[in-house]
């Protein structure tokens, strides 16, 4: 190779304004070692979001506890099924005052039998019965509840009407035959006391277990009773305490006067 030719290869090979070939991997005269060095690998975004991820996800006992819940919370609703799904399916659509009026298979039950049904404002609700020939033994039937201010059915709410497994009998709680002291109780027993626990639609309604055992008006003027007990018992302690507070006021001003007198005497004495 001819010296002209060498100093352009090497010209070519160590001038700075051309970029190293392509296969080169060692770092040029004119590149500092930062630039030659090959780029490090950039730190991936999904590894936060996997270490987060793994945060996150429950630990064994959580996820059985959940598991747990879940698994209640279906068995509790296949349980009670027949209380609330079950009755609404077995009522069917609640009939008007005109279409009871047209069946007299309908019949209508005092006031006695209509407490849970009564939202204790206005005019008396009324609530009919009637008998279910295709339930349990004869002995179900399906309910009607009338709104005493509107004469529209109650159809929602804790006041709506309820199928009964066991329809009350028919002169409702004065009937003390063998056959009527059963079928009420036997009312009391599947349709009466779940509805204290559970009451008439799934969840809340807005009312607590008192209100559902006592009935509106009952749970009403028993809290009157209890506010006038309260009442009662706080204006007979506070006349007590003002008793004692005065007679603790006369002891002390007979036992100053006592004393005064007593000081006095020395002083005579003397």
């Amino acid at each position: 190779m001819g010296p002209e030719l060498r100093r352009g290869h090497e010209k070519e090979k160590l001038s700075p304004f051309l970029p190293p070939p392509d296969h080169a991997h060692q770092p040029s005269l004119w590149s500092s070692a930062k630039a030659a060095a090959p780029p490090a690998t950039a730190p991936s975004a999904e590894a936060p979001a996997e270490a987060h991820q793994a945060e996150k996800k429950p630990g064994l006992l959580s996820s059985l506890w959940e598991g747990a819940k879940g698994l209640g919370s279906k068995a509790y609703h296949g349980l009670t099924d027949w209380n609330f799904e079950g009755r609404d399916a077995h009522n069917g659509k609640a009939p008007s005052q005109e279409d009871i009026n047209k069946d007299p298979s309908w019949r209508l039950m005092g006031p006695k039998e209509t407490i849970y049904h009564d939202n204790n404002r206005g005019a008396a609700e009324r609530k009919y019965v009637k008998d279910d020939p295709g339930s349990f033994m004869g002995l179900g039937g399906k309910e009607a509840v009338i709104d005493g201010d509107t004469g529209k059915n109650m159809e929602a709410g804790p006041y709506q009407a309820t199928y009964n497994y066991v329809n009350p009998a028919k002169g409702g709680m004065a009937d003390l035959s063998l056959g009527g002291i059963g079928r009420n109780l036997g009312h009391l027993a599947l349709d009466v006391i779940p509805y204290w626990f559970g009451g008439t639609v799934r969840g809340d309604e807005g009312t607590t277990f008192g209100q559902r055992m006592l009935g509106p008006e009952n749970y009403k003027k028993a809290g009157e009773k209890w506010d006038g007990a309260k009442s009662w018992a706080s204006d007979k302690i506070g006349s007590v305490g003002k008793g004692i507070k005065a007679g603790w006021h006369g002891l002390t001003d007979w036992v100053g006067g006592k004393a005064e007198d007593h000081s006095a005497d020395k002083e005579h004495e003397q």
